[in-house]
């Protein structure tokens, strides 16, 4: 407000600057007004549709308002926290759902040291959200030294969806050591014709550790399927 002679200008409003010492974690993102307000948004492709808090029933979610010209490059900076222990990965979890079916949408999880969209990792991607009841999603990532990081939901969406809500994100460090080994590859399903109730999956065993050192070609690996009626352990090497 600018004030001269006991006259009052309307005031001014600035950019979001956020102050204060990283956090500690778990950190949990409802989100709630305080949430809403540690939060940065960013319009990566300046089109004027990005996330906004929008208030359902008794909560807050994080909604994505949609373009019907542009795809969605838009990010959800959560703050900064610290992490300290280089022996074990973090985990990112958060729900995810639309308001209406027969609009899929995306989303991705970063993170990083800075919070500018070119200084993040992905370490997820989610595509194809169609359901309308919230269901949740888990991520990990490993650091190099302790210090301070950022974790991001990008969504990238395709143009002319509807609505992606996010609810509930939550960073913590895991009890998965960084030398256990990563996750398979080119995972594939085939469905059993003639309407069995059977599949046919393939993939491919990890040959690095969580945080990328090579594994021994003659490890021996055990991977496990499951589906909701049986799980099978399926053994072999990198």
């Amino acid at each position: 407000v600018a004030i001269s002679h006991n006259l009052e200008s309307h005031p001014g409003t600035s950019n979001k600057y956020i102050a204060g010492d990283a956090l500690d974690l778990p950190l949990n993102i409802e989100p709630t007004e305080e949430d809403i307000e540690l939060c940065t948004i960013i319009d990566n492709n300046n089109d004027g549709f990005t996330w906004f808090p929008r208030y359902i029933d008794t909560y807050y979610v994080f909604s994505y308002s949609y373009s019907s010209q542009n795809a969605a490059d838009d990010w959800l900076i959560l703050p900064p926290f610290r992490c300290e222990d280089t022996e074990y990965a973090y985990s990112v979890s958060a729900e995810s759902a639309v308001a209406i079916n027969g609009y899929p949408e995306s989303y991705e999880i970063y993170y990083g040291t800075s919070p500018e969209p070119e200084a993040m990792t992905k370490i997820f991607l989610k595509e194809g959200i169609d359901n309308t009841s919230w269901k949740k999603d888990n991520a990990l990532f490993t650091i190099k030294e302790a210090g301070i990081y950022y974790v991001a939901i990008r969504c990238v969406s395709p143009a002319d969806r509807f609505d992606l809500r996010i609810r509930n994100i939550k960073v913590e460090k895991s009890e998965v050591s960084t030398s256990s080994p990563d996750v398979p590859t080119q995972i594939e399903s085939v469905a059993a014709e003639g309407g069995l109730l059977k599949a046919t999956i393939s993939f491919n065993m990890p040959t690095t550790t969580i945080n990328g050192e090579p594994l021994k070609a003659d490890l021996q690996l055990e991977a496990t399927v499951k589906t909701l009626a049986d799980r099978q352990p399926i053994t072999g090497i990198p």
